[in-house]
């Protein structure tokens, strides 16, 4: 049986350390340069293609990932919302990390895309997203976006979220008013043209339907009469959603 000198696996090793570390070094000074530079423009199409191809080398998600969040920032709308939908297919399958970007991405898109009206053409992208895994996860980013509130001076977090709920919602950073608002309505235009089953709908509207604010309400309400007022609501699933939503905001 043919064996691999041990020197030899050692040399390869230290090789690929020092290309690893001139990789990291690079890297790190293109960082300083993009950051400062918000005109600067990045491949997103291109980045998110190598992030997808690279799930077996971590290392090489970890970085992408933080280009196509810094990307999504310096590309045109259109770019945006023709993307965004695509992150959500096997997003159940990637670290929880990365989802919690991902999602955040795809949120701050439809609030910035999506508030008035969303194009047949995106909605077709956003409804061929099968996977019910999928589909559950930004159901339940989504409530949750819902469910954020803005929070007085004092501090504290929204009522109805965790703290962890909260800091997934917002990644730390806090939201303003008029960017919340957007985010939400954009939530319920793209909800309504992914054509879910009313079940899954059901707590998304109902939170829609008690927020602050008078357009997040009236929208919810519609919605709520509209598309889901078929809901089972003797459905197992929906009855444990309903419960948790009750229990969270009580």
């Amino acid at each position: 049986m043919l064996s691999i000198p041990e020197d030899y696996l050692v040399h390869l090793k230290l090789n690929f350390l020092v290309v690893l570390i001139s990789v990291l070094e690079i890297l790190s000074h293109v960082n300083k340069r993009v950051k400062l530079q918000p005109d600067i423009g990045l491949p997103l199409s291109e980045l998110w293609e190598l992030y997808s191809e690279s799930a077996g080398a971590p290392i090489i998600r970890n970085f992408c990932i933080v280009y196509i969040e810094m990307a999504f920032q310096r590309v045109n709308a259109k770019e945006k919302e023709d993307l965004a939908p695509v992150l959500l297919v096997n997003i159940s399958k990637l670290p929880l990390q990365h989802q919690e970007i991902i999602l955040r991405i795809i949120v701050k898109v439809v609030g910035e895309c999506h508030s008035s009206q969303i194009s047949d053409e995106v909605a077709t992208k956003y409804r061929s997203v099968s996977d019910s895994h999928d589909r559950e996860l930004f159901i339940e980013f989504c409530i949750h976006t819902m469910l954020y509130q803005r929070v007085s001076q004092s501090g504290g977090f929204p009522p109805g979220l965790s703290v962890a709920q909260a800091n997934r919602v917002t990644g730390k950073q806090e939201l303003q008013s008029n960017e919340l608002l957007l985010r939400k309505l954009g939530i319920l235009n793209v909800i309504q043209a992914m054509e879910l089953a009313p079940e899954l709908v059901y707590p998304l509207y109902i939170a829609a339907s008690v927020d602050c604010e008078e357009s997040v309400i009236k929208r919810g309400e519609e919605l709520l009469k509209k598309k889901a007022s078929g809901a089972n609501l003797d459905d197992p699933n929906l009855i444990n959603r309903l419960f948790l939503l009750f229990n969270v905001c009580a």
